[in-house]
C-alpha cells in the first residue's frame, strides 16, 4: 500500500459517505411512503426491512463470484448499482419504486463498505499508530455512525424544505463523490490483489 495514511483517510471518507447515503435512504423512504403514498407504518417497516434483507442474496452472489472479478471491478459495479438506485428516487412514482431503489442501494452500499474496510485494514500502520488495525476499526465505527447521524437528519430536512428531487440529487452526488475518491485516491494506492 503506497501512502497508507492517505488511503486510510480516503477510505474513512467513503465509509462516512456510504453511511450517510444508506441512513438517508432508510429515513427518507419511510417519510416518502408515509406522507406521499399514505402507506401504513407496518407496511413501510415490512417493505424497508425486505429491501434490507436483499443484502443476503447479494452477499451470496458476491461470495460465489468474488474471485472472478477484481476488487476494483466489484467497487465500480456496486457503486454504479447504487447510483442507478438513487436515480429511481426522482419523482417517486409508485411506492414500490422507492422500495426497488432501496433494494438496489442497501446491499450494494453495504458490500462496498465491506470492501472499503478491507482495503483500509490492509493499509493499516504498525501497532501504536493512530491508524493501526485497532485505530482503523475505531475510526471506521466513528465515521459510520457519524454518517448515519448526518444522513437521517439531512435527508429528512432536504425533503421537507427542497422536495424529493433535491433529495435524490443529493444522494446521487454523495455516491458520485465516493466513486471519485475511490478512483482518484484509493485505486492506484491500494495493495495489489
Amino acid at each position: 500500500c503506497t501512502q497508507p495514511r492517505l488511503v486510510i483517510i480516503a477510505c474513512l471518507f467513503n465509509i462516512l459517505v456510504r453511511a450517510y447515503v444508506v441512513s438517508g435512504v432508510e429515513v427518507a423512504s419511510a417519510l416518502l411512503l408515509e406522507q406521499s403514498k399514505s402507506w401504513s407504518k407496518s407496511l413501510i417497516g415490512l417493505g424497508i426491512g425486505g429491501a434490507f434483507l436483499l443484502a443476503i442474496p447479494f452477499k451470496g452472489v458476491f461470495d460465489h463470484w468474488k474471485h472472478q472479478f477484481s476488487v476494483v471491478c466489484w467497487m465500480r459495479s456496486l457503486c454504479g448499482l447504487s447510483i442507478l438506485g438513487c436515480c429511481l428516487l426522482f419523482y417517486g412514482g409508485k411506492g414500490i419504486n422507492i422500495l426497488f431503489s432501496d433494494a438496489m442501494i442497501f446491499p450494494s452500499m453495504y458490500l462496498c463498505d465491506g470492501l472499503t474496510s478491507g482495503i483500509m485494514l490492509q493499509c493499516s500502520l504498525p501497532k501504536t499508530a493512530a491508524f493501526d488495525a485497532n485505530g482503523c476499526t475505531l475510526w471506521d465505527m466513528i465515521c459510520s455512525n457519524g454518517g448515519r447521524l448526518l444522513g437521517s437528519w439531512l435527508s429528512r430536512l432536504s425533503i421537507e424544505h427542497n422536495g424529493q428531487n433535491f433529495y435524490a440529487m443529493s444522494q446521487i452526488l454523495a455516491c458520485m463523490a465516493s466513486v471519485v475518491v475511490f478512483e482518484v485516491v484509493i485505486r492506484n494506492r491500494m495493495p495489489e490483489e
